[in-house]
């Protein structure tokens, strides 16, 4: 989906930015022609209304300094999670024995 990116206040997108989640998912080609009647199809119709504009960092860190443009939620692939104003950590980068 044509999504704009997420901008920070100098103008410039984030840095870890890779993509909002809903145009990460990728349909197998057999289901690209199901379409609504009005013209839509999964990616516009029921992964839009799941993922909405959920962005996606390659750090949490990145996210981190991404907060002024983040509104609707953010997931690092390094375990981090941003949801609406408040901040969730999942997952640990330790490894015990």
């Amino acid at each position: 989906m044509a999504l704009p990116k997420p901008r920070l206040p100098n103008g410039e997108c984030p840095p870890g930015f890779l993509d909002y989640a809903v145009n990460m998912i990728h349909l197998d080609s057999k289901y690209l022609s199901f379409l609504t009647d009005s013209g839509y199809g999964l990616r516009e119709t029921l992964f839009y209304g799941l993922f909405s504009r959920l962005q996606i960092y390659k750090t949490r860190n990145e996210m981190l300094l991404a907060l002024p443009c983040i509104h609707d939620g953010a997931l690092s692939l390094d375990g981090g999670m941003i949801r609406g104003r408040g901040m969730f950590a999942l997952g640990s980068r330790s490894v015990s024995n």
